[in-house]
Order: structure tokens, then C-alpha cells, then sequence
């Protein structure tokens, strides 16, 4: 692929960074009683459409998350990173699809906020709709399964080391280095978390056959809020928003196969 295609690829990751830098400091914000609410990646945005130039930066952000679209399904498509077809290989490239599918929709819902078209579907809305089918609650499970392997994965990055293979690759100093590691491995683990708590949400939703239950990150936090208090609110709040900067230094020093 030309350059331009890897700039572009690099503004995607940077932009998912930014994303989650501004939800996890809204939720702190919060937490810390200064304002802010509870934010899942929608309500993340459309804090920053209050802001000055918030329309301008939301678009912004829908253009660069596209990159990070192209970059998830270029992923998919070619050998650059997967080689071959194996299981686990297939299963990656589904996981990569799924969340290209993911952050386009997230692209969508930034360019629907900055043009004030609020309206937009829950995930509540989304589980009443796969448990109204023949087998939902089964459907729902599966999901439920599919969301805590997402955050084994994100855990999985940390103790196998995965997390910082490209930036082990980069001419950062050692000491340097070992600090903005340090970083990935909070927001790894603290991500995992919270992505479990969201997989809770589901499983519970498709036990009691009812989708009041079910949730995002909003409601993970909300959740984590009412059983476990502020303190740790904020700290995985702030795991988050760490988790987010740590994808905006890969931004830089991925090794980007293409």
C-alpha cells in the first residue's frame, strides 16, 4: 500500500485513542464530583459537541475513525498481518470484522452528533430486538461469550506480552520505553475489565429474558459505580482515558505491515 494509505491508517488508531481518552475523562470527571456523567463512547462525543469547535473536532474524529475502518478491514482482506486461514487465524479475522463493523458505526453516530441527529439506537433496543427471534436468548448468550473473549483478549495482550511488540520496535529510550509500557499495561487490564462488566450486563439480560439489563459502557459504569463506589469508578475510568493515550503513542510507532 502507498503511504498515504498508512497515514491514514495511523489517523484511525489515533482517532479510537482519542475516543477513549475522552470517555474514560468524562466518567473521572464525574467521579471525582467535578461535572462529566457517566460516558459510553456516544455520550463521549457528544460531550466534546458541547464544546468550542465541537462540531468541527466531531467530524474530525468520524473521518479518522474510518481509518481505523480501513485499516480493520485491510486486516481482514489481505495476509499483511494474519498469513493464513487457520481456525484461530479465522477467528481473528472475524474479530478484526467485527470491529471494523463497530467503529463504522461509531463514525456514523460522531457525523449524526455533530449534525445534531441525536436519535440513535440502544443496545437495549438492539437485545429486545435479537430476543424478540426464534433462539434470541441463545443469540444473546453467544454475544454475551463473544464480548468476554473480548476482554480475556484484552488481559490475554498483557500477560503474554503482545501489547507492546511495536513499540519494543521503536528507537524510544529504554527508560522511556518501559514507561509508556507500564501505561499499556493498566489500560489493557483496566479495559478488559470494564469490557467484562459489559459482558455481565448481556449474560444477564439473556438469563432473565429481559433487555433492561443489557448495557454498554455507560451502564458497565454506572454498574461498577453502584456496586463498588466511586474509588473505583474512577480508576477504571482513568483506565480507560490510560488505554487511550497508550493507543495514541501505537499511533505512531505501529508497525504497520501495508
Amino acid at each position: 500500500m502507498s503511504n498515504k494509505k498508512e497515514i491514514y491508517a495511523r489517523v484511525g488508531i489515533a482517532s479510537k485513542g482519542l475516543v477513549y481518552v475522552l470517555l474514560g475523562c468524562v466518567t473521572s470527571l464525574t467521579a471525582l464530583g467535578l461535572g462529566g456523567e457517566k460516558a459510553g463512547s456516544k455520550e463521549a462525543l457528544k460531550f466534546l459537541r458541547e464544546q468550542p469547535f465541537g462540531q468541527f473536532f466531531l467530524i474530525l474524529i468520524a473521518m479518522g475513525l474510518a481509518g481505523y475502518v480501513f485499516w480493520r478491514l485491510y486486516q481482514v482482506f489481505t495476509k499483511a498481518e494474519i498469513e493464513d486461514y487457520s481456525f484461530k487465524n479465522t477467528i481473528l479475522r472475524v474479530s478484526y470484522f467485527i470491529s471494523a463493523l463497530f467503529y463504522a458505526l461509531l463514525a456514523y453516530s460522531a457525523l449524526k452528533i455533530a449534525f445534531n441527529f441525536n436519535k440513535s439506537t440502544t443496545i437495549q433496543e438492539v437485545v429486545s430486538i435479537v430476543l424478540s427471534k426464534p433462539f434470541g436468548r441463545v443469540l444473546v448468550f453467544i454475544i454475551a461469550i463473544m464480548i468476554l473473549g473480548k476482554a480475556v483478549f484484552q488481559v490475554g495482550k498483557v500477560v503474554t506480552g503482545k501489547y507492546k511488540e511495536d513499540l519494543d520496535k521503536s528507537d524510544l529510550k529504554r527508560n522511556i520505553k518501559q514507561k509508556l509500557l507500564y501505561l499499556g499495561v493498566v489500560g489493557y487490564t483496566l479495559r478488559g475489565v470494564v469490557i467484562a462488566f459489559i459482558a455481565y450486563l448481556i449474560f444477564k439480560a439473556a438469563w432473565f429474558a429481559n433487555s433492561d439489563t443489557s448495557g454498554g459502557t455507560k451502564e458497565a459504569f454506572s454498574l461498577i459505580h453502584d456496586e463498588f463506589g466511586v474509588v473505583i469508578l474512577l480508576l477504571l475510568s482513568l483506565g480507560m482515558a490510560t488505554f487511550g493515550f497508550f493507543k495514541l503513542i501505537q499511533a505512531s510507532y505501529n508497525n504497520l505491515d501495508i
